[in-house]
């Protein structure tokens, strides 16, 4: 028979369990995220009466995924710059309340157990779970919306469960207004809580439909304000997880998101939630939580992130707290106990792998082995960069930087976010030619002479500096941090103490046709991604090959063997489209070569033939066609001498202009029309 806890059990467990956790979370107060400063800065723009706004270049942007958590940054902005403090204050005070609220999950987590009739070992295990979860300990210790958002929905669960009404409508229409995905998990627990427990079922249903009230006003207010249906984050990182084009460039993490989690506990840790949830599975709430889990963690999993601490992991743990303890609960005290023991320590052994994977992933120590770090510690690689920065910048420089928060707002720099996190523009660019990442659209910077569609767009704004980490320069430099880029157009001035940061400035070399030209915007039509038919060397290559056979058409390299020649043929279109030059990275051979490039419009007619001699060695091409080629397919052939065995090529582009990237260009304001156009 199993022994029900004392009145005073269950309060000093959640007080235990409360201490354990705040001492565990203070190991992180060095933890700082870029983005943490991105809602500040549209907090400033709302201050100055700008509205929702992150660049006055390009007005009305939705770059952020949490709208209270914005009107919030603007209240604490205000307050504090009111009272005279530092700019750094609103992020000092959004880190304690983070804390509050990771011990408010703590708490709420304990009363629902509670109500549970979940015994004193079950209790032990959930909490002290809890307590020990890196998760919610370093997210504890960002002031981002992450733990807040966690703790609406525990209470959410929890007033669901008790039959709450109205805590459930207030809870479920802050989640669906504090972050985009607040529906989402809203509904998801409701229709768990509706399925597990019928008594509460009536509950359920209403608050569902206060969530489904809330969520329609409040996304059709944002899709008028912004006329767009998906914010610029979700465009730039995630719609790709859903519908990427076929042999797109995507660079996503080695291990899947939930899979790396569970590695922190070890692989068996899956088998034991599994075995959790199948032992509580009588327990209302224990099933309620099982179901909302399988739901919510296949969508966390599909979505992804690039943050270190597993984010969308937070608001999953007092589900999982739940089922923990129910399930520890469901067993014969002696065994409870002995299972709890086991759970708690198995906690404490995950601690040691995560606080590992903190420093090694965030390169910074933890709390109690330097205390005297600062800010230095704390701002970590953009403690170095803003101090570099404040000797080229002023308030109001035009800049292009992807780590879009702290920079931009300390310093008030008018940003355009190249990832397209911040920057609408990027973010819904119809071009693929790109790299598809969990952090954006990513486009690598080089001194090549041909710019990619998003950084031409940096020229048509005018930016005067770049600022980029010096780690994706050198691997899209050969391992240099090149001292120019972007055809000379820009040059470096800086590189930042830590080494970790680089910053460039505008050369006098004009850039005045990106101003006035939309024909200086181009993409590689032929890219792998656009690809109807691809033939080489007189082969066929299938449309799922593109990829590996053409690497070359994905900025890659290849090598071929030759026997008297390579042939490529490709059809990249259906409607002829407009054409401006033909570029190649790298073309190697050891004896004097010529390639010969044909292009064909759709009634099969050529409209253009160039014949390039390639000199013995590594060499590039970049040859403009005549003004106005157009056409829906290419022919290069590269002819070679007796003798010659193999042909080396590499990032083979043929830029031009598709016809949605020429209507999507017209939304951009032109100092004036391209010459012969109306």
């Amino acid at each position: 028979m199993r022994i029900e806890p004392g009145p005073r059990a269950p309060g000093m467990v959640t007080a235990a369990a409360c201490l354990l956790f705040a001492g565990y979370a203070a190991s992180f107060l060095y933890f700082f995220v870029d983005d943490e400063a991105i809602p500040l800065v549209y907090a400033r723009n709302l201050l100055r009466g700008r509205g929702l706004v992150y660049t006055a270049l390009e007005g009305r942007v939705e770059g952020y995924s949490d709208f209270l958590h914005v009107i919030w940054s603007t209240l604490l902005l205000a307050v504090t710059r009111a009272a005279g403090q530092s700019l750094l204050a609103p992020l000092l005070v959004g880190k304690a309340v983070s804390f509050a609220a990771a011990l408010a999950i703590i708490v709420v987590t304990a009363r629902t157990l509670r109500r549970s009739q979940v015994s004193t070992p079950g209790m032990v295990t959930a909490l002290a779970f809890l307590a020990l979860s890196g998760p919610l300990a370093v997210w504890a210790c960002s002031s981002l919306e992450t733990v807040t958002f966690a703790l609406l929905t525990t209470l959410f669960t929890s007033a669901l469960l008790s039959g709450n009404v109205r805590i459930a409508w207030i809870c479920g229409a802050a989640a669906v207004l504090l972050r985009i995905d607040g529906p989402i998990y809203a509904l998801a627990i409701a229709a768990s809580v509706a399925i597990a427990a019928p008594s509460a079922r009536v509950t359920a249903w209403k608050a569902a439909r206060a969530v489904v009230l809330v969520a329609a006003v409040y996304h059709g207010w944002r899709i008028w304000y912004f006329h767009s249906v998906l914010s610029a984050p979700l465009a730039a990182k995630v719609l790709f997880r859903l519908a990427a084009p076929a042999n797109a460039l995507v660079k996503l993490p080695e291990v899947p998101y939930l899979l790396a989690y569970v590695r922190v506990y070890g692989t068996p840790w899956a088998f034991v939630i599994v075995g959790a949830a199948a032992v509580a599975w009588r327990n209302r709430s224990a099933r309620a939580c099982a179901i909302a889990l399988l739901v919510l963690g296949l969508y966390v999993q599909l979505v992804g992130d690039w943050m270190f601490g597993w984010r969308f992991v937070v608001a999953l743990l007092p589900l999982l707290g739940v089922v923990l303890g129910c399930a520890v609960s469901r067993l014969p005290r002696a065994a409870g106990w002995a299972a709890a023991l086991v759970l708690v320590a198995w906690s404490a052994v995950a601690v040691r792998t995560f606080d590992a994977a903190y420093v090694d992933s965030e390169n910074k120590p933890l709390f109690y082995s330097d205390m005297s770090g600062g800010q230095a510690l704390w701002l970590g690689r953009y403690y170095e960069l803003i101090g570099a920065s404040r000797q080229f910048l002023h308030a109001g420089d035009r800049v292009a930087d992807n780590q879009a928060g702290l920079l931009p707002y300390l310093l008030d720099l008018e940003n355009v976010d190249d990832l397209g996190i911040c920057s609408k523009f990027v973010a819904e660019l119809p071009t693929t030619d790109v790299y598809y990442t969990t952090v954006g659209r990513y486009s690598p910077l080089n001194n090549q002479p041909v710019l990619r569609t998003a950084q031409a767009y940096l020229l048509h704004q005018d930016v005067q500096f770049v600022i980029t980490p010096t780690d994706l320069l050198t691997k899209a430099n050969g391992g240099v941090v090149p001292p120019r880029i972007l055809d000379d157009l820009f040059e470096r001035v800086a590189i930042d103490a830590s080494g970790a940061n680089a910053i460039y400035r505008r050369t006098a070399k004009t850039a005045d046709r990106y101003r006035r030209d939309p024909d200086s915007f181009t993409e590689n039509v032929a890219h792998a991604t656009r690809l109807i038919q691809a033939s080489l060397d007189g082969h066929v290559v299938p449309s799922d090959r593109y990829g590996a056979d053409l690497p070359f058409l994905r900025e890659q390299s290849a090598t071929r063997p030759v026997t008297g020649n390579m042939s490529l043929d490709l059809r990249f279109a259906r409607r002829d489209e407009r054409l401006d030059s033909l570029f190649v990275g790298l073309v190697s051979s050891r004896l004097p070569a010529t390639m010969t490039v044909t292009v064909f419009n759709e009634r099969g007619g050529a409209t253009a033939r160039l014949a390039i001699p390639l000199p013995a060695g590594d060499s590039s091409v970049f040859q403009p066609f005549a003004p106005g080629v157009s056409g829906v397919a290419v022919s290069v052939r590269i002819d070679v001498p007796p003798g010659e065995d193999r042909i080396a090529i590499a990032d083979l582009r043929l830029l031009g202009q598709s016809s949605a990237l020429r209507d999507y260009l017209r939304r951009l304001r032109f100092s004036a029309p391209a010459p012969g156009t109306h």
